[in-house]
């Protein structure tokens, strides 16, 4: 069934050599008859998930927008494992059967990157520990680059480094690239200060400076969303995901509330993850945007999942540190001739940065998240 509410420009979305080579191994592998046209019966094209709502993918294909059901056996797969349902941003083998109200999604191509977290859902099964019952989420998919955001519309215009460390080591851990953006910059009368303080916990990542209102930052990000990339946004409620977006559009797409006036924070208003193309212009500076932008709902659950290799990423001094731990297995805790706490009292590692770490690392512990 054709989405005539939804338009995308399939030339736009990514698709690449890789994604075709994928694509025809994949019709192989499970056999696949593509030599079909419409006339003769079932067709099969490659497509990518660009919404997931209401029970029904919404899939872009070349020869249009489709909503679409899983597979019988798909649909098996999925209802055994929450890793094998649609996310936003899967490419898939799409069939078209004859008199059939929606396209068939047969198959997922591999994904290179993806964003998972704890599955929030709590599922409780007889004789096991909530570790063992514990799964993963695939928040979105096949993505190059994760901004993570941050508002600096507090009273105090601080960042929160536990949320941002947080949300780096899924970042990291997915695959993708991270950068850190700073929003609602025209509300702090020093943004540059905030950004150094960001810095500190950065872990390498870019930090870019932005403002919907003024438009600060927003031509450095149509930059880096050029021609197939796929970018997708990480970040809390109200921090301005959806403005940001639009201003990066130059309309209003995506639904926003107003401020709350206690705060300047925004209120919550993306209630679905979904793939946004950005029209691709020609600068001074070259080309801007042509790639494309996931907005993703705010998440108040972001528990961490199989993330041991994104924490080493987030908090690089301590990894290069825990290599003078005498212990292999060293917790850094209570473990006697620790490198890391070596480096916490001689000030080479910030002891809230240590601190905050050990948290993340019980967590992995504790809710069975080390792969």
């Amino acid at each position: 069934m054709t989405d005539a509410a939804y338009t995308y420009g399939f030339s736009n979305l990514g698709f690449s050599q890789r994604i075709q080579d994928d694509y025809d191994q994949m019709v192989a592998d499970f056999g696949f008859d593509t030599s079909f046209t419409s006339e003769q019966g079932l067709t099969y094209e490659p497509a990518r998930v660009v919404k997931v709502d209401r029970g029904f993918p919404l899939v872009a294909a070349k020869s249009g927008s489709y909503r679409t059901e899983l597979s019988s056996r798909m649909a098996k797969k999925a209802r055994k494992d929450v890793l094998s349902r649609p996310a936003v941003g899967d490419w898939v083998v799409l069939s078209h059967p004859p008199d059939h109200e929606f396209g068939v999604v047969e198959a997922f191509l591999p994904r290179y990157s993806s964003l998972k977290r704890r599955d929030p859902v709590e599922r409780k099964s007889a004789g096991y520990s909530a570790a063992q019952q514990a799964t993963g989420q695939i928040v979105v998919s096949n993505i190059d680059i994760i901004f993570v955001v941050q508002a600096l519309s507090t009273a105090s215009c601080s960042v929160n480094l536990a949320r941002m460390e947080r949300e780096l080591v899924l970042a990291y851990q997915s695959g993708a690239r991270p950068m850190i953006v700073l929003t609602k910059a025209d509300l702090c009368p020093d943004p540059e200060a905030s950004a150094r303080h960001a810095a500190q916990s950065a872990a390498g990542a870019p930090i870019i400076i932005e403002s919907a209102v003024t438009g600060l930052g927003i031509a450095e990000i149509r930059r880096i969303i050029g021609p197939g990339v796929t970018a997708s946004l990480l970040g809390a409620s109200g921090v301005g995901k959806s403005t940001m977006i639009n201003r990066l559009l130059g309309h209003e797409r995506q639904y926003t509330l107003s401020t709350r006036e206690s705060d300047d924070r925004g209120r919550h208003a993306t209630v679905a993850r979904e793939l946004i193309e950005l029209p691709l212009e020609q600068t001074d500076a070259g080309p801007s945007g042509g790639g494309v932008i996931i907005d993703t709902p705010g998440m108040r659950s972001l528990a961490l999942w199989q993330a041991d290799r994104g924490l080493e990423l987030a908090f690089p001094e301590i990894t290069e540190a825990a290599e003078g731990c005498k212990f292999g297995d060293c917790a850094h805790g209570n473990e006697p001739k620790c490198g890391v706490k070596a480096a916490v009292e001689s000030g080479d590692i910030d002891e809230g940065r240590y601190l905050r770490y050990l948290s993340l690392y019980k967590e992995l512990v504790e809710e069975g998240g080390l792969a």
